[in-house]
């Protein structure tokens, strides 16, 4: 991407996570790549990531991800899934289940082609919370579940035997489990 060219140029390359926690940085820009590119380019997101990083700082979660899935973009919610960790964030709060299906559904929206490690550890944690007796999502999430697992089956051959042949059987087991259950 042109931001991690230009962060190469800069001698700045991305870092890597080092430690899980729900909000595992107070910089826009440490432990994930920066700021996302979006469609034009890493200004057009300067202004969101910062007000993102200041809802994380300030633990609230349920804005955060409503803010990210609202403006449907891959990056941005690669951006914010990779500022948390999936378990301490639910051992920490309960979002909403309409944000839940919502994530659910754009986790899978680009068929995993990018990022397919980091929404594959999501997946299973955030299907694993949905709630199919909840007045407002339940009646739906047989659609939401049906659509997770039909783009999960269609990656499972891509999947089999490589490095994420694990994640992709937790969170397709995961997935499998709440779709016979609904």
């Amino acid at each position: 991407s042109e931001w991690r060219q230009a962060c190469a140029r800069e001698g700045d390359a991305p870092r890597q996570r080092s430690a899980p926690a729900p909000a595992a940085s107070a910089s826009p820009t440490a432990g994930d790549g920066g700021t996302p590119q979006g469609g034009g380019g890493v200004l057009q997101h300067f202004a969101l990531t910062m007000e993102l990083q200041q809802l994380l700082t300030a633990k609230e979660y349920e804005k955060a991800f409503a803010l990210t899935l609202g403006k449907a973009d891959a990056q941005l919610l690669a951006w914010l899934l990779k500022k948390l960790e999936p378990r301490a964030l639910f051992a920490a709060t309960t979002l909403p289940q309409v944000v839940l299906a919502t994530l659910a559904t754009q986790l899978v929206a680009d068929d995993l082609k990018e990022d397919a490690e980091l929404k594959l550890a999501w997946i299973p944690e955030v299907v694993g919370h949905l709630q199919p007796r909840d007045p407002l999502v339940g009646p739906k999430l047989k659609g939401v579940v049906g659509a997770v697992q039909a783009k999960l089956d269609a990656k499972a051959a891509a999947f089999a035997g490589g490095p994420l042949a694990a994640p992709y059987a937790t969170a397709a087991a995961v997935v499998n489990y709440l779709l016979s259950q609904l």
